[in-house]
């Protein structure tokens, strides 16, 4: 039950630009082509939100136990090497 309202909630969030464009197009205080540029800087930001997640998966920490019961966290060295320089 509250996977599918935080679900609801997600699409209503990434809907309400789209809504408050169609808001202002049938009122008509703008013209479709003053939509074209803030639709497509929104979908481009989407779509680097959306890519996001797959680089940093690479990073990911690494947990061990040791024998006292304590955690040591642990990064491997080439993947930090492995970073692009110029984000």
């Amino acid at each position: 039950m509250r996977v599918s309202i935080a679900k609801g909630l997600l699409w209503l969030v990434l809907a309400l630009p789209g809504i408050l464009m169609l808001w202002s197009f049938s009122q008509g205080d703008v013209l479709a082509m003053d939509m074209l540029h803030p639709s497509g800087e929104m979908s481009v930001r989407l779509m680097i939100l959306a890519m996001l997640p797959g680089p940093l998966s690479e990073f990911s920490v690494s947990t061990a136990f040791s024998g006292d019961g304590s955690r040591s966290v642990a990064i491997s060295a080439s993947r930090l090497s492995a970073m692009p320089c110029c984000i």
